[in-house]
């Protein structure tokens, strides 16, 4: 060519010169439109992908007919997904779902918020997210958040609640027309509410396997508000006084439920008949070789200490003694081989100085010295399978495993 000058023509129409001299281009052509959604030489795996993209933009352009203010249906943009908000925003009847409802829309927030900023794919046709859209954390379109969250309420309903069929029925279709709401406004695409019904499932089966009812949502605010009266641990379960009350509570750790409760008829409570040091600690439950026990006072007792043995299963009484020892001035109490055994105080020079047999019904007074350092014994209690005491002395654990008790 003239002057060694090759013309060329770039894709936009406009011309660049190579010098065949130097062998470089001046003007390096810019990418194809065809090669932004396409590389050279696609794999299968990739032509799929990617057809499958282009039905699913096309798709979903296609039938966001409220889309804009000139969509063919555009009027029908005020009936929005306004009941989807205000059925998840509305108490649920079932008192228990709160805290699980809770739980399950911060997870979703999160979940839906995170995958969105690492995506950032955008609506199909590629509107300004509005207010209640940064609200919602919904700025994106992957994917659909209405979907989720919309899936999680439904199955909640749909689970918790004891529904006629057609009722059933309305909440399936709410929930699918929910997500259909989101493609005609033109903010998501088919995929996108695809993948939001998926993740509502997801996080509704995540919540539920961590889900804990009204009855063991009770026991631990229950637990919560112990404010430290007597437990134990036996069998698996956990045996507690229900604060303020002459309840025993049993709860199951392999059910994480209240199996049984039952009160202690005529038992004083609420600091009624506690331990000289106090602490709530009118009806104490300790464990021994026979069994679990209650120790605890009456008015038809004088105030004197009454030993009861109960069945663990049940709670039932089995058999009770009735002592003569005044349950105030004793400073704490354990039981050993169907023996109690009652400490002077709790402070200075403690020792064990009273014991009743329940084999025999039968008492006596007994000195067995007991090392105080810190001078403030509490939650005495013996452990059967290492055959030693327990206890708590002024905010320190101490151990007793050489008693020459019998």
């Amino acid at each position: 060519m003239p002057g060694n000058q090759a013309r060329c023509r770039t894709r936009d129409g406009t011309t660049g010169s190579r010098d065949s001299s130097e062998g470089s281009a001046d003007v390096e052509p810019s990418r194809w439109p065809e090669q932004d959604c396409m590389q050279l030489n696609p794999s299968f795996r990739g032509i799929a992908i990617n057809s499958l993209l282009a039905i699913d933009i096309s798709l979903s352009r296609r039938l966001g007919v409220c889309a804009g203010v000139h969509g063919s249906a555009a009027p029908l943009r005020s009936m929005r997904t306004r009941p989807a908000l205000d059925l998840w925003h509305r108490p649920l009847p079932v008192e228990e779902q709160h805290a699980g409802r809770a739980g399950a829309l911060i997870l979703d927030l999160m979940t839906v918020a995170g995958m969105q900023k690492l995506v950032k794919r955008k609506g199909p046709w590629d509107f300004p997210p509005g207010f209640l859209d940064y609200v919602a954390m919904d700025t994106y379109s992957f994917p659909a958040a209405h979907a989720s969250r919309a899936v999680m309420v439904s199955k909640f309903l749909l689970n918790h609640l004891v529904l006629a069929v057609p009722l059933r029925i309305l909440l399936y279709l709410w929930a699918f027309l929910v997500g259909v709401s989101r493609v005609l406004l033109g903010k998501h695409h088919l995929s996108d509410v695809g993948c939001g019904f998926a993740l509502g499932f997801l996080h509704f089966s995540l919540v539920e396997s961590v889900w804990l009812d009204s009855s063991t949502c009770q026991t631990l605010i229950s637990i919560g508000t112990l404010r430290w009266t007597p437990l134990v641990v036996y069998n698996g379960s956990i045996y507690f006084n229900k604060f303020q009350s002459h309840t025993i509570i049993k709860f199951d750790f392999s059910t994480s439920l209240i199996s049984r409760s039952r009160q202690l008829d005529f038992a004083g409570y609420n600091n009624m008949y506690h331990y000289s040091w106090g602490g709530h600690s009118d009806i104490d439950l300790m464990v021994d070789e026979g069994g679990l026990w209650a120790v605890y006072a009456t008015n038809q007792n004088a105030g004197n200490i009454v030993l009861s043995q109960l069945n663990p299963n049940t709670l039932q009484i089995i058999r009770s003694w009735t002592t003569n020892h005044p349950k105030r001035s004793a400073g704490e109490a354990f039981m050993i081989c169907g023996t109690l055994y009652v400490t002077n105080g709790y402070s200075g020079g403690t020792k064990v100085y009273y014991a009743y047999s329940t084999n025999s019904s039968t008492y006596e007074y007994i000195d067995i010295p007991l090392t105080n350092k810190y001078s403030h014994l509490s939650m005495l209690d013996y452990n059967p399978r290492d055959r030693a005491l327990y206890a708590w002395n002024n905010g320190h654990q101490v151990l007793y495993n050489n008693m020459e008790i019998r």
